[in-house]
């Protein structure tokens, strides 16, 4: 998660949120119960003002 983790703060901190969301996905594509992956998904929801989907992300990655 760590190479992802990084790959994805880069692309937030250049409010490329589409690239984000896409980097992440790719990791949950492997590891679908990835609890930090799924924060991190969370997070880029926020990033792109798409609230709803950040929460159910947060949730999935609570109830793991």
């Amino acid at each position: 998660i760590e190479p992802v983790l990084a790959l994805t703060r880069s692309y937030l901190e250049l409010d490329r949120t589409d690239d984000a969301e896409r980097a992440v996905q790719r990791y949950l594509d492997k590891q679908p119960a990835n609890a930090a992956a799924l924060n991190l998904l969370g997070d880029v929801y926020i990033a792109a003002q798409k609230y709803p989907l950040a929460l159910s992300q947060f949730q999935k990655a609570i109830s793991l």
